[in-house]
């Protein structure tokens, strides 16, 4: 029995025999094990060698796709610095799934499934990492991994501490409200940052081991805990012009103008994550069952804020702090077997979450002792089915989900009314059914898949919190579910795959610029096009992604409607120079036009280069790379969010301050 090593960050290594960056793909998987992918610092920077998967604003993205859901075997990755921490070289090979079946289900449009190396080799193994980033300063980082293995055991641990230090994002923003055609410029300021400065220090630990029972059955545990400690200190200077309104007339005679001079606070963070999982076979049939746990404790601290109004000369300095425990419960179970030409199997899991936040203000002004406690469940089972005809392949999948919601916002002591009561609760249940369906045909070297899904998503746990943030409605808790009806064409041909994607969004939910849903849109149409080549021509090995979006979006404003169907188009292009005596360049590019997307309109083009060279030396045992990325500093945003209520149009843009150097030394004994 092949196992999955699942719950492992840390599988046996193995060395680099090739100097191959090509990636080696078969039905969207790409080979890790043997290339020089395997030589990368961390599953993290493999995942951004793949074609059409990008990483911006902390999340993972494909192509015209969003954010996937990302597992390592049969886990879900729930805490997304977690792949910092997996050696390159204990990866396997990375799937990824565009057209996720019944097993996924919910609103997810794509998965990114790890499988780690399965290594054999008995013995002693370590691995180490060091990494020297400079972006304005030195930050340092250190991973240390050790493994004991035996026939029927393995045992190991993870030793880790990361350094960062940056300066913040250069912003400027206006803020446009109308209503009944009457313009009211609010909070219209521009924000220069002066001496930003944020540094935080994370320590890690993992210690894990697998148990063969025989060779049809294992069981394996992991234990991981990370514990973080930031400082922010921000110094920078708001001109902020206000104008009221009286009687939805504008008054322009009494503007406010004020600085926001310092603020620094305090953040440390603790995470742990509890893993066991077990893999057996019973005749033809493959099990898996496994339950993960993560706990997050967070606790934020401003010291000083201190705000002067030129008009008003008030001064306003405060501490806060801001408490916020949560937990993240998954079990699952998994069972597949042969079925002629092709594999049936089913599945269920039990999902729940809850989080209480706390907002002290030790100044006694209003908001002191304010909490807000979210209970999430959810209750999952499917059956999917595969079968192989001449040269036909079908599936067919049907997915159940039962979600239960309940927000409850507890009052501070001073009587903080939310939405007009004194408390507040906010329940939903949701139970819906998710079919997917696909067929395929091979045609001498090309493939071509057919494929359709529908797909919902909810008002849950990382949007409710709207409700008590957002100021601009107050019936963002009657929002309706999303709907999602995708069918999507693919052709495959040797290194080109082409694929084209028609979604209809019916009650789309909408964002605000910080990413919460702010209301229901009107149903709309979207096209998405992608083609990925992964041609070789000798010692150069690209990777070329071309994504169009397409949609026909208008929002009703009081004034008429805005129509945001502007195309926006996406080039991706990852350059591989595999030279002799095992060096290696990259030499990556990103590229975003002007468009539109959902309720977002970006009015400047985005560009980012990376390059890097790299060499292994002492017969694959030590590799040194030296990476720059966002060379030309050309990652920018500038971008309007459109909302129904007072038809608030966000302008500005940001300057992401992401261009670092980085020595990279990894070794292995």
């Amino acid at each position: 029995m092949n196992r999955f090593l699942v719950t492992l960050t840390t599988i046996a290594a193995i060395t680099c025999s090739t100097a191959s960056a090509q990636n080696d793909k078969d039905n969207g998987t790409y080979n890790v094990n043997g290339t020089s992918l395997a030589s990368m610092h961390s599953a993290h920077d493999v995942l951004v060698q793949l074609p059409g998967v990008t990483f911006k604003a902390d999340e993972f993205h494909v192509s015209g796709r969003g954010v996937p859901e990302i597992f390592i075997g049969k886990r879900k990755v729930k805490y997304i610095n977690e792949l910092n921490q997996i050696p390159a070289s204990y990866i396997n090979s990375i799937k990824v799934i565009t057209e996720p079946g019944a097993e996924y289900g919910k609103n997810v449009q794509a998965v990114i499934v790890i499988e780690l190396v399965n290594d054999h080799a008995e013995g002693f193994k370590l691995d180490n990492n060091l990494n020297l980033t400079y972006n304005s300063f030195f930050a340092p980082s250190d991973q240390l991994t050790m493994m004991l293995k035996r026939s029927s055991f393995q045992i190991g641990c993870q030793l880790g501490i990361t350094e960062v230090r940056n300066k913040l994002e250069n912003q400027n923003f206006t803020h446009t409200y109308k209503y009944d055609n009457v313009q009211s410029t609010l909070d219209s300021y521009t924000h220069e940052t002066m001496t930003p400065y944020t540094h935080s220090q994370t320590l890690t630990g993992k210690v894990f081991g697998i148990y063969n029972i025989n060779v049809d059955h294992s069981i394996a545990a992991s234990y991981y805990a990370d514990w973080q400690r930031r400082n922010d200190n921000d110094k920078y200077e708001d001109i902020t012009t206000v104008y009221g309104a009286k009687n939805n007339v504008v008054d322009m005679t009494s503007p406010i103008s004020c600085d926001t001079i310092y603020s620094s606070g305090k953040n440390p963070t603790a995470h742990h994550e509890l893993n066991i999982e077990y893999h057996g076979k019973v005749g033809n049939v493959s099990l898996a069952a496994g339950n993960n746990t993560v706990w997050n404790r967070s606790f934020s601290t401003t010291n000083k804020y201190r705000i002067i109004h030129k008009v008003t000369d008030f001064d306003f300095p405060t501490t806060d702090h801001n408490n916020k425990l949560s937990n993240d419960t998954r079990s699952y179970f998994t069972a597949s077997m042969p079925l002629g030409k092709g594999t049936i199997g089913a599945g269920g899991e039990f999902n729940t979450r809850r989080m209480d936040a706390q907002l002290i203000n030790l100044t006694g002004a209003p908001k002191d002792n304010t909490h807000g406690i979210t209970n999430e469940h959810t209750y999952a089972g499917y059956l999917n089915a595969t079968q192989d005809v001449s040269n036909w392949s079908f599936a067919a999948g049907l997915r159940y989900e039962h979600v239960g919601f309940k927000y409850s916002a507890c009052p501070d002591d001073q009587g903080l009314i939310i939405l007009g009561r004194d408390d507040f609760t906010f329940q939903r249940n949701y139970s819906h059914l998710y079919p997917s369906a696909m067929a395929a045909v091979k045609l001498k070297d090309s493939k071509l898949t057919l494929s359709y899904t529908r797909s919902y998503n909810q008002i849950n746990m990382a949007n409710v919190k709207v409700i008590i943030m957002g100021s601009f409605s107050i019936d963002n808790y009657m929002l309706l579910t999303e709907r999602i009806n995708t069918t999507s064409l693919t052709w495959e041909w040797k290194w080109l795959t082409l694929n084209a994607t028609h979604r209809l969004f019916i009650d789309p939910l909408c964002h605000t610029t910080n990413g919460n849903v702010d209301f229901n849109g009107n149903d709309y149409h979207a096209l998405d096009f992608n083609l990925n080549l992964t041609p070789q021509f000798g010692i150069w090995h690209p990777a070329l992604t071309l994504h169009a979006h397409k949609q026909w979006f208008d929002i009703a404003l009081s004034d008429g409607r805005t129509c945001l169907n502007t195309p926006l188009f996406e080039t991706q292009l990852l350059n591989n120079f595999v030279l002799p005596h095992d060096w290696i360049i990259r030499l990556n590019g990103d590229w975003r036009t002007k468009g539109c997307d959902r309720n977002v309109r970006y009015y400047k083009h985005n560009f980012q280069l990376d390059a890097a060279i790299q060499k292994t030396l002492l017969n694959n045992k030590l590799t040194v790379e030296l990476q720059g990325n966002n060379l030309l500093y050309g990652s920018y945003d500038d971008v309007s969010v459109y909302t129904d209520y007072h038809q608030r149009v966000n302008k500005g843009h940001k300057n992401r301050m992401e261009r670092n150097v980085i020595l990279s030394l990894r070794y292995s004994l």
